[in-house]
């Protein structure tokens, strides 16, 4: 399927962004931003599948560039560079354009392989990878941990989604691992059950990562909790979090 087109991503994504962005997604690039606060990279930063930028915090990216680090971006979709351009439009970033799934993944490992020092941060791109590419996903699932070793990382992506409204507006953090499905109806969806959800398919991630958690408007009635991880570096401190310690 053309990028263009994509059901994960492409114009229809694009056109969502641009209405979105400003009032019903203000929230969630909010608690994007503050997220990523401790995470402004002493090297070169690379964005993965940020499109348009829509959830990324204009104010973060300018801290990112004030450092004098680089900023690359890659996409499959040709439009990104020019839709990201509109949204930040002081960023100055080097794009690459590629199919991140394509191979297994083996576009990701070569541009990895060409930006040995990049922090990488995967913008809203895993939990839907493998509806962008059923077929390859498997095989770039099964070697992303390998080729995050050793790299300073980061990602924001889907966790669950469907039509019901959270309960709690408040993130949650945990600091012991990846929260169960049982913690997070605790806290979002206290009068739901995780099977009235849609679950999304993520790759096995490196351990040891740092999880954070907030709900997501995509369009009027539609939710999605969105799950950040953060890998090797200093913990990220979110204002607002829940603690929690696992037993």
């Amino acid at each position: 399927m053309s990028p263009i087109l994509n059901q994960a991503g492409g114009l229809r994504y694009h056109f969502r962004g641009i209405r979105h962005r400003s009032r019903l997604w203000q929230p969630f690039r909010k608690a994007v931003g503050r997220w990523l606060a401790g995470f402004c990279p002493s090297g070169p930063l690379l964005l993965v599948a940020p499109s348009g930028g829509y959830c990324l915090d204009p104010g973060w990216l300018s801290q990112v560039q004030e450092g004098g680090r680089a900023i690359h971006a890659v996409d499959w979709d040709p439009l990104a560079p020019w839709f990201f351009g509109l949204s930040h439009p002081r960023a100055s970033v080097h794009w690459h354009r590629a199919d991140l799934i394509a191979g297994g993944g083996k576009e990701l490992e070569r541009l990895l392989a060409s930006l040995p020092d990049a922090r990488v941060l995967f913008c809203n791109f895993l939990g839907q990878a493998e509806l962008a590419s059923p077929r390859e996903y498997p095989a770039f699932a099964a070697r992303l941990s390998s080729q995050l070793q050793g790299r300073i990382w980061a990602s924001f992506h889907d966790r669950y989604s469907g039509q019901i409204r959270p309960s709690s507006l408040e993130p949650f953090e945990s600091t012991a691992g990846r929260a169960s499905p049982e913690e997070l109806m605790q806290h979002f969806y206290r009068h739901s059950r995780s099977g009235e959800l849609n679950e999304h398919t993520l790759p096995l991630l490196p351990e040891g990562a740092h999880h954070c958690y907030w709900q997501w408007e995509l369009r009027p009635g539609v939710f999605h909790l969105i799950e950040g991880v953060r890998g090797l570096g200093p913990d990220p401190l979110v204002a607002g979090t829940v603690p929690v310690t696992h037993s």
